[in-house]
């Protein structure tokens, strides 16, 4: 690739914001996701947006029981 090619100076930064707020928009909902499953219906009801006082397991195994997942692999 040619120097010439390159984005400088203020193209190189308007890409890079983009990129980062693309990125952002991209990977925010994902790590929502992540950590309201570990907690209580209780605590996301109260406040989705705070982290969980504390970590429940639980939910997975509930969610793995009631939704009968094991019949899908075994």
């Amino acid at each position: 690739m040619n120097e010439t090619s390159r984005p400088r100076g203020a193209a190189s930064f308007a890409v890079r914001l983009i990129l980062i707020g693309f990125s952002a928009t991209v990977v925010f909902p994902f790590l929502w996701l992540i950590y309201s499953s570990f907690k209580t219906s209780r605590e996301f009801m109260e406040n989705p947006v705070l982290l969980p006082k504390q970590l429940h397991f639980e939910n997975y195994t509930n969610a793995w029981v009631q939704a009968n997942l094991g019949s899908y692999f075994f």
